[in-house]
């Protein structure tokens, strides 16, 4: 477990190179796997991020030996500007995590809002697991007036939804948007108010480039529900989507790629002789 932090991260891959190991799967953060990515291509060991979207992580002389099966934030964000178009809004509100990440996909956000002229209004970051830089950020949202606010950031939905109803934000004149992702299903379940969250999870909606619809989506659902997935150290982040494996639940996009990033790692060392013991 990574524990979300790169030099909690960077300690795991560096043991990893120590030991000889053929690949890593992972992280689940951008700004966890570009450290990663670094480290392992000291030795030449594969990284594959099934998780992380920053474009920045495109970059092959960089990071050389990191592939990854998910969409990048340049192409996720003009998807998600042109949602907001259609859905006739023009101006907006940009709160955003205040780590590498963050910043990057907040350019992306802005390039993208700028080419096709959509309006940003406000903007501001906030510190993971601080609320006191949230609830900044969102009372700089409620004095700009901006009634439409794009979220980077989908693991502080709950606190941020709390804080919005805070400031009268959360009934029908306003929307927030999460991109990237999607809401975690036990946010309501786990809610020691659950039908409070429910309430201030009002007119917020998510963004996704979702690679698994229709027939696509029903095979991979059968396989899963007929030889489920192997549970192995789940991780904080990505732990849902693990769990949908290992017990054939529903499987959104982030289960579909940690399915693939393992079996392309499998297949790849398959091909080159590596056998399961590792010789």
């Amino acid at each position: 477990d990574t524990e979300a932090l790169p030099s909690v991260a960077v300690n795991h891959a560096v043991k990893f190179n120590q030991e000889g190991r053929h690949a890593i799967v992972g992280s689940s953060r951008s700004a966890v796997t570009g450290p990663v990515a670094l480290v392992a291509a000291i030795d030449a060991t594969p990284v594959i991020a099934y998780m992380a979207t920053a474009s920045s992580l495109t970059d092959r002389d960089t990071y050389p030996t990191l592939s990854r099966p998910v969409v990048h934030g340049a192409v996720w964000m003009e998807r998600t500007v042109q949602a907001l178009i259609a859905m006739g809004w023009t101006r907006i509100a940009i709160i955003y995590l205040n780590d590498a990440w963050g910043r990057e996909t907040f350019g992306d956000a802005t390039s993208a809002a700028n080419a096709a002229g959509l309006s940003i209004v406000v903007s501001s970051d906030f510190n993971f697991g601080d609320r006191s830089s949230m609830v900044n950020a969102i009372s700089k949202v409620a004095s700009s007036g901006a009634r439409i606010t794009l979220c980077l950031h989908y693991a502080e939905i709950a606190t941020i939804a709390s804080i919005a109803d805070e400031y009268g934000m959360v009934n029908s004149g306003y929307a927030w948007i999460v991109a990237e992702g999607g809401f975690n299903e036990n946010l309501v379940s786990s809610s020691p108010d659950p039908g409070g969250t429910l309430r201030q999870l009002t007119g917020w909606f998510t963004t996704a480039i979702d690679v698994m619809y229709g027939e696509q989506h029903t095979r991979f659902q059968r396989v899963l529900e007929s030889e489920p997935l192997q549970h192995y150290n789940e991780s904080v982040l990505a732990g849902s989507e693990f769990k949908a494996g290992v017990e054939g639940g529903p499987c959104n996009q982030y289960c579909a790629l940690i399915y693939d990033s393992v079996w392309t790692a499998a297949i790849a060392l398959a091909q080159v002789g590596v056998g399961a013991d590792g010789s």
